[in-house]
Order: C-alpha cells, then sequence, then structure tokens
C-alpha cells in the first residue's frame, strides 16, 4: 500500500479483478452462442480479440478510477472516458476489418463485418 497526500490508496481488490475476467470472458462466450453458432474458428477468432483488448480494459480501469474518485472537475475524467473508449472500439474494429473477407460466406465473417450491428455490439461492450 502507498500514501499519496496522507491518503492511503489501496491496490485493484481481488474481486474487482475476477469481474474484470468475468466480462473478458463474458463477451467472446455470448458473441460464440447468439452470433456465430458455435463455429469453432469464429470462437477462437472471438477469444482472440478479447484476449487482445483485455489489458485496455485493465489499462482503462486502472486509470479512469483515479480521476473519478479524486473530485474537482469532471470534464478531464469524462473526455478520458470518451477518448479511451474510442481507442479499445477503435483497435477491436481494426482488428475485425483486417480479418473481413467480402468473398466468404460463413459465420466468422457475420460476426467480423463492419456494419452497424457490429458497430452497436463493439460499442455495448
Amino acid at each position: 500500500m502507498e500514501y499519496d497526500n496522507d491518503r492511503l490508496r489501496r491496490r485493484t481488490t481481488r474481486t474487482e479483478t475476477f469481474c474484470w475476467v468475468l466480462v473478458a470472458f463474458l463477451s467472446p462466450v455470448t458473441d460464440s452462442i447468439a452470433i456465430l453458432h458455435l463455429n469453432v474458428a469464429g470462437c477462437v477468432v472471438a477469444f482472440l480479440v478479447s484476449g487482445i483488448t483485455f489489458p485496455l480494459y485493465l489499462l482503462f480501469a486502472h486509470l479512469m478510477g483515479t480521476p473519478f474518485i479524486a473530485g474537482g472537475r469532471k470534464a478531464l475524467p469524462v473526455l478520458l472516458f470518451g477518448l479511451s473508449l474510442l481507442v479499445v472500439s477503435g483497435l477491436i474494429l481494426t482488428i475485425y476489418w483486417l480479418l473481413e473477407n467480402p468473398n466468404a460466406k460463413t459465420a466468422l465473417m457475420a460476426y467480423v463485418s463492419l456494419n452497424t450491428n457490429t458497430i452497436y455490439r463493439v460499442f455495448g461492450w
């Protein structure tokens, strides 16, 4: 534990870490069942994308926790929240764009195709 301005700072608890891991696995499992219909290649891609973006979510939780708790002006935390949402979602959509093949008609292509449903799904998570 460290002290910052005479205030005790605690590290991330195991419960919070467990919740982030649960969120990291909930997205690909839900997508695998609902969109990919348990297609093996699609499920692997869903878990790989989740594994790539999971550290960004943890970094987001670590960086955004302090500005929101610290009080004071709220413009900077809201701006950081919006920018980090765009960065994480942009990375996911870029990975989907790299995997997209317009000639294939598989469940994987339905999962990674860039359309409004995919954008809503990415920003929703």
